[in-house]
């Protein structure tokens, strides 16, 4: 019998196919074990990078919109301010040419006195006014090479032609707001300047000043710097896959923000880095707020040449590109180490390998899975997680010490600033909520120191008054009051403060204290109006006014004394008559310039004639198509309600502009004030 060959036996068949079948089965289980494995890694890793981006670039919109707020808060108090202090010049100019109209002076002495006024005028920081006529001639300027010239075709230091500018302003808007640099008063190098400009036409005159604003620019400027320093900070924080990091391209592809210790010169100082740059940006440039991916071969770690996976986004406001990168054969190597074992483990014994690998595979998925649910939960949760969900991330890096860890290091570490900036963004809010309330307390307050109970005087029937206010904001500028200097003279005022909210409601409560400590004395309205007028305006920094109008009412002979600083003119609805507005004499406002003289005028009310006086709220009070109210309406309302006693007169008033204003927001405070003369026997009927 013959002995059968190694070769022909079937013994070496049977190993040499289970080996086959070992190897195949062993290779075909770490193929796709690892491509899972590989995916699983991959996509894990590349959400929580994506999130990242996301989560930083929201950061870099709200640092950038804080720093556009500050500089349009910190513009827009500078322009009021030139409104307000022009408002005060406008004042004086009409005043001034209103004398040389009524023959008190002559038109030469009154021009004179304009343009030294407007020449010699300091306000802010050493801040000036000049003075052009139509062909932009210099007729008053603190620099005294500028007066007679024609200084249209003056360029600044960019270029701008400047003095054309603020003549098309001022001759087709009538008034306007424009940048543009100037040399101060006493210096050589000139700065940004916000001017305001206007039309007077009385005088035919272009006149503008204007505040300089590099101050803000470098304060800007600064906090730009420390947000940029702040990002470069955070991106040395983060990292992931060993070799990971953020870094900013502005639009130029210069690196603009770099992590703090990483030099990124490679970027910029070769032909192969600005290649590299110039790719990234022509494959970003469309993308905003979006993560895109390229993958790109780049020297960023010495000369070596090797794939690299860039993930970024752009925020367009600054032209930035803020990218993630990360070498693809690190983000790789974990599952290809993993399947390398996986095959050496199986080659010796497939059930332990496999087990093994499926023990390995499923403890880092469910890692990965843990991290991703654990950022998945974050936002809808406001990144308060509870203790026993936070305490299994947190062993995360002491259980592994590879880049599962530190990816869970990284989503601990973001987690923590962004809890941080909730937490201060809570405190801001509460902070808010505290300064609405502590508004409508002063509001209470406010509101507390107007007289307010009618009828007012019920022991005197020669007369009857009613009043109300309704403030545009939680406090106001609008104010009145009334009191008897003695059994026989009855003060009473109405008046608007420039300008509203907290300013506005102070300067109101001096004016309303001031005026009825002056009245008191005995003095005629003129002076009454005079002295407060100069207690005003001494230390008036703010450059804040008032409108006023008081009067005294003899209320046994029906003569009553008045006047006016730049209030509007009241309506007398004479008993059987049509209303009409009181003349007034046409005079500053006060608080704007002190020396100013008021002069009283008087007139007689007969018994049933009523006084209506009102603040610009009523008249200039605007719809929804922004058509006002208007003085033709206002005595047409009232001629309908000429037979009305005092406080149904102004509740109709006051139901017929809201009738006008069809819902609208309401732009400025209302006030209105009625008094009715009876005579001396009395006749006071119902309010």
């Amino acid at each position: 019998m013959d002995i059968p060959t190694l070769r022909n036996s079937i013994g070496p068949k049977i190993a040499l196919l289970i080996a086959a079948i070992l190897a195949a089965s062993t290779l075909i289980i770490s193929l796709f074990s690892g491509q899972a494995v590989e995916r699983a890694m991959l996509a894990g890793s590349e959400e929580s990078v994506t999130n990242m981006h996301q989560t930083v670039n929201r950061m870099l919109e709200s640092e950038y919109r804080n720093l556009q707020e500050y500089r349009d808060a910190a513009l827009n108090l500078r322009r009021e301010q030139l409104q307000n202090v022009s408002a005060a010049i406008i004042a004086t100019l009409d005043e001034l040419h209103a004398a040389a109209e009524r023959g008190t002076m002559t038109r030469a002495a009154a021009r004179a006195t304009a343009l030294d006024m407007l020449r010699h005028m300091r306000f802010f920081n050493n801040d000036y006014f000049f003075t052009y006529d139509r062909e932009m001639t210099a007729v008053a300027h603190p620099d005294p090479t500028f007066e007679g010239r024609n200084l249209i075709d003056f360029q600044d230091a960019k270029g701008k032609y400047v003095l054309r500018e603020i003549r098309d302003i001022a001759l087709e808007l009538g008034a306007g707001y424009l940048e543009y640099w100037w040399k101060r008063l006493d210096a050589q190098e000139p700065a940004p300047k916000i001017g305001y400009v206007f039309h007077h036409p009385q005088w035919d005159w272009i006149i503008g000043t204007g505040v300089y604003s590099d101050d803000i620019e470098a304060e800007v400027e600064r906090m730009f710097q420390t947000m940029r320093s702040n990002l470069a900070h955070l991106f040395q924080q983060i990292s992931f896959a060993n070799s990971g990091f953020f870094f900013v391209l502005d639009g130029k592809g210069e690196v603009a923000i770099a992590p703090e210790g990483r030099d990124l010169g490679l970027l910029a100082d070769t032909d192969h880095g600005r290649a590299l740059t110039g790719e990234l940006l022509d494959g970003l440039r469309s993308a905003n707020g979006e993560v895109i991916v390229l993958v790109r071969d780049a020297r960023l770690r010495g000369d070596r040449s090797e794939a690299w996976e860039f993930r970024a986004t752009r925020f367009a406001p600054l032209d930035w590109y803020l990218i993630s990168a990360v070498a693809q054969a690190e983000m790789e190597a974990p599952a290809r180490s993993l399947v390398t074992r996986q095959i050496a483990l199986n080659v010796a014994v497939l059930v332990i390998g496999l087990l093994i690998a499926a023990l390995v595979v499923n403890r880092t998925i469910r890692h990965l899975k843990t991290l991703t649910t654990h950022a998945r939960l974050l936002p809808s949760m406001d990144f308060s997680l509870s203790r026993s969900q936070m305490s299994e991330i947190e062993e995360l890096p002491k259980k592994t010490q590879d880049e599962v860890g530190q990816l869970a290091e990284s989503i601990l570490f973001l987690e923590r600033e962004l809890t941080r900036y909730i937490q201060n963004l809570t405190a801001t809010t509460a902070a808010k909520e505290r300064i609405e309330s502590e508004l409508r307390i002063a509001h209470d307050i406010q509101m507390g120191i107007l007289p307010k109970l009618f009828p007012a005087f019920p022991d005197h029937g020669e007369f009857d008054i009613y009043a109300m206010i309704e403030p545009a904001r939680e406090v106001g500028g609008d104010l009145y009051d009334f009191f008897f200097i003695d059994d026989q003279h009855f003060c009473f005022v109405i008046g608007d403060v420039s300008g509203k909210g907290v300013p506005a409601a102070f300067f109101m409560a001096v004016t309303k204290t001031l005026f009825k400590a002056v009245a008191e004395r005995g003095l005629e309205p003129g002076e009454v109006l005079s002295r407060v007028n100069d207690d005003l305006a001494d230390d008036n920094d703010s450059c804040m006014f008032v409108t006023l109008f008081c009067a005294i009412l003899d209320v046994r002979t029906g003569e009553l004394r008045y006047a006016s600083a730049g209030h509007n003119p009241p309506v007398l609805m004479r008993a059987g008559g049509t209303p009409a507005f009181l003349p007034v004499p046409a005079q500053p406002v006060a608080g704007g310039l002190d020396g100013v003289e008021y002069h009283t005028e008087k007139v007689m009310l007969h018994s049933g004639d009523l006084l209506f006086m009102y603040t610009d709220g009523v008249n200039e009070a605007m719809d929804r198509n922004d058509e006002i109210y208007g003085d033709e309406r206002l005595l047409a309302t009232l001629t309908t309600l000429h037979a009305a006693n005092p406080g149904s007169s102004i509740r109709s008033m006051m139901d017929d502009v809201k009738t006008h204003t069809q819902g609208a927001e309401q732009s400025d405070d209302i006030t209105m004030m009625a008094l009715q003369f009876y005579g001396p026997q009395g006749g006071r009927e119902p309010a």
